[in-house]
């Protein structure tokens, strides 16, 4: 029961993270499943060593769920800020990172997937 519980949360944070993606076209990228009381500071910190960003945005879904979105600096590739990111230990805990297929090109897969 508890692993069907975890896998409907992280299904959830999924989806939240690509609903607002489709919300805010110009994020390369969204994050769910952090902890619910950070904010956009604790975002930052987090995200601080894998990458440079010119936004930052924690913003809820309509199911109030907290999606932080990301647009990268210039010259800084999303999808290998995302592998980086994936590599943390948020991820065993239900993190989820979603790429914006309009903003990011095409990478191999092992890297972001």
């Amino acid at each position: 029961r508890l692993v069907l519980m975890m896998k409907s949360r992280h299904r959830k944070c999924e989806v939240a993270a690509e609903r607002m993606l489709l919300e805010e076209p110009t994020a390369d990228l969204s994050l769910a499943g952090f902890p619910a009381s950070w904010g956009e500071p604790q975002m930052r910190v987090f995200l601080g060593p894998v990458g440079d960003y010119d936004s930052v945005r924690v913003v809820k879904d309509r199911n109030e769920t907290p999606v932080c979105l990301v647009q990268t600096r210039k010259g800084h590739v999303p999808a290998l800020i995302a592998a980086r990111i994936k590599t943390s230990s948020l991820l065993a805990e239900g993190l989820k990172v979603v790429l914006n297929s309009n903003t990011t090109p095409e990478m191999p897969r092992s890297l972001v997937g």
